[in-house]
């Protein structure tokens, strides 16, 4: 309970894994590191979405041994009846021995393994457990939540009874949004009529010209407004509106999840209002079709 005496809930998916691998020296927490991340990233950790989107996570491991031994972990959500598990799979080298922990987080989800196959070991690196499909529920009231994985623990071998603590990575940031309507905020060029500006008119001939009077949107398209369009049009996504550098360049702002027939996009944390960027010529004409007809 709060200290304004609100009821805090909290939402755990319990999550065991376990590989095969051989640790040296002395262990400790900040040899073994398990965080929740983007989908394909291992440095990302949050994204914007609304009621009804749907998007993926990585749960990822970073260690400097070789491992082969069990490791116990919960993911931990912040907020009930936000977050529903709807589908994943293990990543290779791993191995699914289980069954995933598919329905609504709650403190009774299921638990999970993954498997190295003996005798293959992991480390020391950077490598993907496995893959979580998560859809936001309908009703979901805006916010920011949270998931991270908690009590990490391991151990030198299978069979030896000492476990050691794991270190947690960076909370996953889960910012929902309310549904938005495409809307922009117009600005009149009139003066039809005017000439073009004299410097460019011996080389571009007509920069400048105003023939008839017209109105411009004061700012550029944003990233919100563009995942919008994507959204109603594009989940097979046929015409190519998406671009991967949208979900991979600094300069993107949209991530894409699901596949062709079920695409979804949403805008990355912080980036909502940013200006949408790799669209082409064609992508803005179907654009500024959609949002007249």
């Amino acid at each position: 309970m709060g200290e304004t005496g609100e009821i805090i809930s909290k939402q755990v998916l319990v999550v065991t894994v376990v590989w095969l691998t051989g640790a040296s020296g002395i262990a400790n927490a900040t040899d073994v590191t398990v965080s929740v991340n983007n989908k394909g990233s291992f440095s990302q950790h949050a994204i914007t979405v609304r009621p009804g989107d749907t998007f993926s996570i990585d749960v990822t491991v970073s260690t400097t041994l070789q491992i082969f031994d069990m490791y116990d972990m919960k993911l931990l959500a912040g907020g009930a009846g936000v977050l529903t598990v709807t589908g994943g799979s293990v990543q290779a080298p791993w191995t699914d021995p289980g069954v995933l922990p598919l329905g609504e987080l709650n403190p009774q989800s299921a638990s999970f393994a993954v498997l190295l196959p003996n005798p293959d070991h992991f480390g020391p690196g950077e490598s993907t457990l496995f893959t979580l499909d998560l859809a936001v529920n309908d009703d979901a009231s805006p916010g920011t939540f949270t998931l991270n994985v908690i009590d990490g623990k391991w151990t030198a071998c299978r069979l030896c009874p000492a476990f050691s603590d794991a270190k947690s990575g960076p909370d996953f940031i889960v910012e929902v949004i309310e549904e938005a309507v495409v809307t922009f905020e117009w600005v009149t060029v009139d003066n039809s009529g005017n000439k073009a500006d004299p410097l460019n008119e011996g080389k571009i001939p007509g920069i400048g010209s105003v023939s008839v009077e017209y109105r411009i949107a004061k700012r550029e398209v944003t990233n919100q407004q563009y995942a919008e369009f994507l959204n109603a049009v594009a989940a097979t996504d046929t015409n190519g509106l998406y671009n991967s550098f949208m979900g991979t360049d600094p300069r993107g702002g949209i991530a894409q999840s699901g596949s062709s027939g079920s695409f979804t996009y949403a805008m990355e944390a912080n980036m909502g209002n940013k200006p949408a960027n790799f669209v082409s010529f064609f992508d803005a004409m179907r654009f500024v079709n959609w949002l007249h007809n």
